[in-house]
């Protein structure tokens, strides 16, 4: 790939490919690396979901590890994968899912038939098993009392107030306890068509053998449709604190602030400023907070993009006592930056 304006040429080349079932693919050569990584991203998460049918998307992705038709057991399923050196790995977040295999480079093509096969045709048995599990996870988030003491649930409520953004990606207890299998299939055939996907392979591969063994692999994946979410908007003009009682020997802390979206030209400008706030010990964040004025053992600063939004998040954790000095440290740094124009 040829260099730009004088800069060494690019170590890797991107393609987008759309297969004839309206499956989105995207394509990195990166001939230099012994690595390869296949990735699926769903359009399904907390932002496509009701109040009613919250932690139904985390429910799919945790059912769809139960097998396909190929592999119909979630012990044959991680097998087929974990053989060859991989981890068939996943997630679930506020506005999409993703699916991830890292391996070696002439594994691609099994990895992307163990997939195709998972999201043609998912087995989605054993339920019982499956929902005490999910069951457990929420306790994570909750103390001794049953509180949901989770700070980014908090804070994410009080950010997108009355927007599904602001659910909780895994749902309350009590709607984990009465989804059915019916509730799972609905939801799988509502989201996981291949124009609401896009399928993405990096590494040490080929972009035309990439289509063509995506093409075969995903063929059996129904068309579908694209969902599209409801934009989202800060729905608050003025400072905002939710405070939820805790037993626990600290203070969590989270400021968050409503900022430019990952589309906007200048989000590069905002990214940029979060690390000349926060990338490393001697960064103001840490250091003034921490090193100077010893109000917190660290604190951080980070952004959650999304293609219409975004939400910078600065975090810490400390006594009582140092709550308000702390915050208010906080925001001379953020201030200071403004005032400095860095």
């Amino acid at each position: 790939m040829p260099g730009v304006d004088g800069l060494a040429p690019a170590p890797y080349r991107v393609f987008r490919d759309l297969l004839p079932n309206g499956l989105r693919l995207a394509t990195v050569e990166t001939p230099h690396l012994h690595s390869a990584v296949v990735a699926i991203y769903v359009r399904a998460g907390a932002r496509y979901e009701t109040p009613r049918n919250n932690g139904l998307s985390h429910f799919v992705e945790h059912m769809l590890f139960r097998g396909s038709a190929q592999y119909p057991t979630s012990f044959l399923l991680n097998q087929a994968i974990e053989e060859r050196g991989g981890t068939l790995y996943a997630e679930t977040g506020r506005d999409y899912s993703l699916y991830h295999v890292g391996l070696r480079p002439r594994d691609v093509s099994v990895a992307m038939d163990i997939l195709g096969d998972l999201f043609a045709a998912p087995t989605f048995r054993d339920i019982e098993l499956e929902r005490p599990i999910i069951l457990e996870e929420i306790l994570e988030d909750l103390d001794d009392r049953g509180r949901n003491v989770n700070i980014h649930d908090i804070s994410r409520a009080a950010a997108w107030q009355g927007h599904p953004l602001g659910l909780p990606v895994i749902g309350p207890a009590r709607n984990v306890k009465r989804f059915t299998t019916t509730d799972v299939r609905r939801h799988f055939k509502q989201l996981y068509g291949a124009r609401n996907m896009a399928l993405c392979v990096a590494g040490r591969v080929d972009h035309d053998e990439v289509r063509a063994l995506a093409t075969k692999a995903f063929a059996r994946v129904p068309e579908g449709r694209r969902v599209e979410p409801r934009g989202a908007r800060a729905r608050f003009d003025g400072p905002l604190i939710k405070f939820v009682s805790d037993d626990g020997s600290q203070v969590q802390v989270q400021l968050v602030f409503h900022a430019l979206p990952e589309t906007d030209p200048l989000y590069p400008a905002l990214a940029t400023l979060l690390r000349l706030v926060d990338d490393g010990m001697s960064t103001p964040l840490h250091y003034r907070v921490c090193d100077q004025k010893g109000l917190a053992y660290s604190v951080s600063a980070g952004l959650e993009p999304l293609h219409d939004a975004t939400l910078v998040e600065i975090d810490a954790a400390c006594s009582a006592d140092n709550l308000a000095p702390l915050v208010r440290e906080i925001l001379l740094v953020l201030r200071s930056c403004k005032i400095s124009r860095i």
